[in-house]
């Protein structure tokens, strides 16, 4: 195609160029972002840049299709972990009989019971690349303005040489077949009629007993280090080094009370001596600090009294300061000085000091074995806690798959469709900036 100046065929070329500059940067955007994919500089890279480019559009492609092949195995472990993790938590919650517990060994059983998935496949459609093209259409009536009419010529021309120059990349393009979601055969899981308490359990409970546990043991701390000073007479080190031995008390009771005490949570069993005991020691601590309250109720109440007589004392010896020859008043104060003396003398019935140390003793004994059950009872049902929540998360990620399953490959198909037209737009650009690059020497502009 001639055309005498070549000013006007560069500027015809360059507005062409502009245009589809415009163009690969709008769908470009979109493609990127339909894939949630990183971006790439499609305004100012040049024609050297060609394959470098493509390739990065089949790179982003493939990387989705990588990301829904990914999401299968996701949507498998979901469901599987589902599963197992319901099935344990409603073997724990159940209400049983203590034979009706399951061993270690049948446990192992209960994980041989596979969930496997029927796989199914869809052919996909061969839609040719011809049809992603919006290629250039002539109008059927030509512009009487030679201008315009040149530049439609010009554009078709180039339009159909980047066709030709993409259907070099567009034969290698590879479409990933379309799979449906494998549909998963999960077996029965039998939901329980009754629950024990561990069922009732949630995350703020478990907060309460671990808060509760954790007090209790620091208060047994406390007492043996104040036993350690004040009862024992021991220094502050060998104090805090006896503080700590609860802590191993109740480890220690833990591995051997702790069978029990989960059978009783689990199941309709007999009270676990370790809680008969703390209910006895319990009830004995009350009834001590009981006794020793009323004690001290009514050795507040002698105490003062005896303040008040040694007020009443205070006044009569001033009185008798001014009147020395008083004998009323020396005889008065005589009695008031007997009676504070007797009272002062009183010493602690030896009865209330050997119940102040049997109290004292209880109470310890008491935080003891509260800290134990209340640890044992943290590690059941934390498992409760732990399974339940997790099962609740790869429920909710198995039915987030299944909802955005489909409109994933929909947004694969429409990357397809993006592709081919960013491509048939990058060649197009390509031949444009080929063109712009020669130097024509005589007025006759061969394009």
């Amino acid at each position: 195609m001639l055309f005498g100046k070549p000013k006007k065929a560069r500027n015809a070329i360059e507005g062409i160029l502009h245009t589809t500059s415009d163009m690969i940067f709008q769908k470009g955007k979109d493609f990127f972002n339909t894939l949630g994919s990183k971006s790439l500089d499609l305004v100012s890279f040049r024609g050297v840049w060609l394959e470098k480019v493509i390739a990065h559009f089949n790179s982003a492609i493939t990387d989705f299709q990588k990301q829904i092949s990914a999401s299968v195995a996701q949507y498998k472990k979901a469901v599987r972990k589902s599963y197992y993790k319901q099935r344990e938590l409603y073997d724990l919650v159940a209400l049983k009989d203590e034979s009706e517990l399951v061993e270690p060994d049948q446990l192992e059983e209960i994980q041989e019971d596979k969930v496997w998935f029927k796989e199914s496949k869809i052919k996909p459609q061969s839609i040719p690349d011809e049809v992603y093209i919006r290629k250039y259409e002539l109008s059927d009536k030509p512009n009487r303005f030679k201008p315009i009419e040149f530049n439609r010529h010009l554009n078709e021309e180039i339009d159909e040489s980047a066709y030709e120059l993409g259907k070099t990349f567009r034969v290698n393009f590879q479409h990933l077949e379309k799979t449906e979601l494998p549909e998963a055969v999960v077996p029965e899981i039998f939901v329980p009629r009754t629950f024990n308490i561990l069922n009732y359990f949630k995350s703020v409970s478990i907060a309460g007993y671990f808060i509760s546990a954790f007090v209790g043991i620091i208060i047994e701390g406390l007492i043996w280090y104040l036993t350690g000073r004040n009862v024992m007479n021991l220094d502050s080190t060998s104090s805090i080094i006896i503080a700590f031995g609860p802590m191993v008390v109740v480890s220690a009771l833990v591995l051997l009370c702790f069978k029990r005490i989960e059978v009783y949570l689990r199941t309709i069993a007999k009270v676990p001596i370790a809680f008969m005991i703390t209910v006895a020691v319990t009830v004995l601590v009350v009834l001590s600090f009981g006794v020793l309250s009323a004690f001290h109720t009514d050795k507040k109440a002698e105490t003062a009294q005896t303040e008040r007589l040694a007020e009443e004392l205070t006044q009569k010896q001033g009185a008798l300061f001014l009147d020395d020859e008083n004998t009323t008043l020396k005889a008065e104060i005589a009695e008031l000085q007997k009676e504070i003396n007797e009272r002062n003398s009183e010493t602690k019935p030896w009865l209330i000091k050997l119940l102040s140390y049997i109290a004292l003793s209880l109470f310890g004994i008491c935080m003891l074995l509260c800290s134990l059950i209340l640890k044992i009872v943290l590690i059941v049902a934390g498992k409760v806690v732990y399974l339940r929540y997790y099962a609740e998360q790869y429920t909710s990620e198995a039915d987030r798959i299944v909802r955005d399953y489909s409109v994933w490959y929909q947004q694969l198909e429409n990357a397809y469709i993006l592709r081919n037209e960013l491509v048939h737009l990058v060649c197009k650009k390509h031949i444009c900036e080929q063109l712009l690059m020669q130097n024509p020497e005589d007025k006759d502009y061969n394009l």
